[in-house]
């Protein structure tokens, strides 16, 4: 959290590995932040890993610090059972969902959820968020075969969704870093005809195309790329453990400047990382075209 100054904070899950609740928010989340806060949960929040106790001390967590009076210039809407949430931050749009998380509601509630709320939306940036993955859209530790589509499964794609409003897609789960070119369409695989042969430094977006970026290298372990999702040419961009165990301990984040110079049309994103003699591994310009 020290690569760079931010004035909000969007966490992808898995706050703590050994079950402990309350560390990330009492020991890493600044006591007098003055960031706004947002976040989903993780598997290592699920109750199958840590007991249905602190599982839910986790959610009581995340949804306090996004309550709390820290957070007031963001104005957020949670589903009944708090797993879904939609915030509205300066002119942004940010819709974080749960699907695959263990007692989180049915991709079917959540899918109408993204719907609503993503549907609806007046605000010039838009984007969702969550923990995990569909197929082909990691490049490391897990196996497609035996995970299949975490986030929809088999019904409608929320990728394609979120795509077809032009919303920019924030995942995690796999510990690597892996940025797609825009796509016209994620179930189906086809990069967007525009951006075919693009060197990725100038992403255009807009309703029907987009990108996803995964980034789970916030320090815990970063992992190798493995499988054939790895070598997809849907790719442009990833960061991995490497083939000498380089990049083993150079952690990062993904920090995007939205509204760039003044244009409400335009943000300018780098991939950051620690313990490197070259800070930035990725850094390219989003500009909307809608």
């Amino acid at each position: 959290m020290g690569l760079a100054s931010f004035n909000a904070l969007l966490y992808l899950g898995d706050y703590d590995y050994e079950c402990n609740p309350n560390n990330y928010f009492t020991d890493i989340l600044d006591v007098n932040r003055k960031y706004q806060f947002m976040g989903v949960l993780g598997n290592h929040e699920g109750a199958n890993e840590c007991g249905e106790e602190v599982a839910k001390q986790f959610k009581a967590n995340v949804i306090n610090e996004m309550t709390s009076s820290k957070n007031s210039n963001v104005k957020c809407e949670f589903s009944s059972t708090k797993y879904m949430w939609s915030c509205k931050y300066n002119n942004m749009r940010v819709i974080g969902l749960n699907p695959g998380i263990e007692n989180a509601d049915s991709r079917k509630d959540q899918l109408a959820f993204l719907k609503k709320h993503l549907g609806e939306s007046k605000e010039d940036w838009k984007i969702c968020s969550w923990h995990f993955y569909d197929m082909g859209y990691h490049t490391g530790k897990y196996s497609d075969e035996e995970n299949g589509n975490i986030v929809s499964r088999d019904g409608e794609s929320f990728y394609d969704y979120c795509r077809e409003q032009g919303a920019i897609i924030f995942s995690a789960h796999d510990h690597v870093y892996a940025r797609t070119h825009v796509m016209s369409n994620f179930k189906s695989r086809i990069i967007d005809e525009k951006d075919k042969n693009s060197d990725g430094k100038n992403v255009e977006i807009r309703k029907g195309a987009t990108i996803n970026i995964l980034n789970g290298v916030g320090g815990w372990e970063v992992y190798d790329e493995q499988g054939e999702q790895a070598k997809y040419p849907h790719w442009q961009k990833k960061y991995a453990r490497g083939t000498s165990a380089e990049n083993a301990k150079k952690y990062g984040g993904v920090f995007c400047d939205f509204n760039y110079g003044g244009n409400s049309k335009k943000a300018y994103c780098q991939m950051l990382r620690i313990n490197s003699e070259s800070k930035v591994f990725d850094s390219f310009y989003i500009n909307r075209n809608d």
